[in-house]
């Protein structure tokens, strides 16, 4: 075994387990009885806490090979510096994941300190099992044509607010489709005289916005998802001389204030799977099994931050949570093993310390019951510097983990994470006490945030707290 880089306090009388981040425990000693394992390594002398060191000391530890920090200071001002790094070492490892690191001794002015052979695979498991899991949520993403994620990336830039965002689309989508289509146009608009066989002409209507609806292969798929929106988009079909239809179309702000429409948000046209490719479209509503390289519209509420975060450490602690949770890897798998996540089992648990946890999470080679559940997720959260603290009720016989987080907007979040955000909702309980006990939400969140100190008796969260 190797030392914890971590400290646990256990409060017995909430018996609550709390594992502090970073800031409050970095670089401490060995805990006593554990065994740490020395190398011979690199040394890597440490200055300031910038990038370009934070990338240096990265590629330095990730193979897994012990290092000696040479850092500037005594042991409290190095310490200092060393937290400020390792801010900068988790961004430059992309997930998020922490270091460990022990102080050795000081002279001339620096303060040493060990990385370990079992610190630098530690660190390097962690890094491989955070990226495979945040692959698992968002890889979807990475799969798209440049031109897709670009025009994509164009139109949420330009147009931040979700809502105003999914006007324009539908708007250039309506416009585009009538200039393609414009006999289908005019059935819409005006059923009696659509079956005239016609030349029409269209005029009117904005240029284009959206680059999105630019790179959408075909339309006409989407004409049942459109035909409200068409309807509102003609602002008058005339006849000419010739017997041509000559449609109108309206600008944007006179489409978007008509009086019948249109309805955006609850529109079926965001469930749709686009190609920058072919002219198919697949509703997402019907079971339709998408194409890798098929898109969306445009990306919303969750999706888009995912979209724009293309790393792990990108995301706000609040959404590296609900990340975890979306993976499904602890998720209660009871009686099978998931191809990617934590085996609910009764017979003999595997969960591993230190290195070997992260390898055997890594791997898919984890399982047991609720206590063993909730070591891991909090090993895990632990290494992403998430505060942290595992539970347990007699009365109710289980146990899980409450992590504490901000959001991007900056406010807490205390989660439990019960195989998931949230107390679960179906244990097998067997008293009346513990079938009370979890009666209602309000009770199962009131007994699972119980004794930790600073948390509220009651949910202080939301879905949209999570951005």
């Amino acid at each position: 075994m190797k030392r914890l880089k971590r400290t646990i306090t256990a409060l017995l009388l909430a018996a609550v387990f709390v594992v502090s981040p970073l800031q409050n425990v970095a670089f401490m000693g060995s805990v006593a009885g554990i065994e740490t394992v020395y190398a011979a390594g690199k040394t890597i002398t440490i200055k300031k806490a910038n990038e370009s060191t934070a990338k240096k000391l990265h590629n330095a530890i990730i193979g897994g090979k012990a290092v000696t920090l040479k850092v500037k200071g005594n042991p409290a001002k190095s310490k200092k510096l060393l937290i400020k790094l390792e801010k900068k070492v988790q961004k430059a490892n992309g997930q998020a994941v922490l270091f460990g690191a022990k102080k050795t001794g000081e002279r001339g002015g620096y303060t040493y300190y060990k990385v370990t052979t079992d610190d630098a695979k530690e660190y390097k498991y962690a890094n491989k099992f955070i990226k495979k899991l945040y692959k698992t949520v968002r890889g979807q993403y990475d799969s798209l044509p440049a031109k897709v994620t670009k025009a994509i990336s164009h139109d949420i830039k330009k147009y931040p607010d979700e809502s105003t965002r999914k006007h324009r689309i539908m708007y250039d989508m309506c416009v585009r489709f009538a200039k393609a289509y414009p006999a289908k146009t005019f059935q819409s608009y005006n059923l009696e005289m659509s079956e005239r066989d016609v030349p029409f002409k269209v005029k009117g209507g904005d240029k284009r916005s959206c680059d999105i609806v630019k790179v959408v292969k075909g339309v006409f798929q989407a004409h049942t998802a459109l035909r409200e929106s068409l309807i509102s988009l003609v602002k008058s079909a005339d006849e000419a001389e010739d017997g041509t239809i000559i449609i109108n179309l309206k600008s944007y702000k006179e489409w978007k204030n008509d009086v019948f429409g249109p309805r955006v948000d609850m529109n079926n046209l965001w469930y749709l799977y686009f190609s920058a490719d072919e002219a198919y479209v697949g509703n997402a509503l019907q079971g339709f099994k998408k194409p890798k390289k098929a898109f969306k519209l445009t990306m919303v509420d969750k999706q888009e931050i995912l979209f724009k975060a293309k790393n792990f450490a990108d995301l706000s602690d609040a959404m590296k949570i609900w990340v975890i949770d979306a993976s499904d890897y602890f998720g209660c798998h009871q009686g099978y093993r998931p191809p990617f996540g934590m085996e609910y089992s009764f017979d003999e648990s595997k969960t591993g310390s230190g290195w070997v946890a992260f390898k055997n999470l890594y791997n898919s080679d984890v399982r047991g019951v609720c206590q063993d559940y909730a070591y891991m997720e909090s090993v895990v959260f632990s290494e992403i510097g998430i505060t942290n603290y595992m539970r347990r009720n007699w009365t109710i016989s289980h146990a899980w983990t409450v992590v504490k987080v901000k959001n991007s907007k900056g406010k807490t979040l205390w989660i439990p994470f019960d195989y998931g955000i949230g107390p679960a909702v179906s244990l097998d309980v067997y008293s009346e006490a513990a079938v009370q006990a979890l009666s209602t939400e309000k009770k199962r969140y009131k007994l699972y945030l119980a004794g930790i100190p600073g948390a509220p008796k009651k949910k202080n969260f939301n879905a949209k707290d999570f951005n």
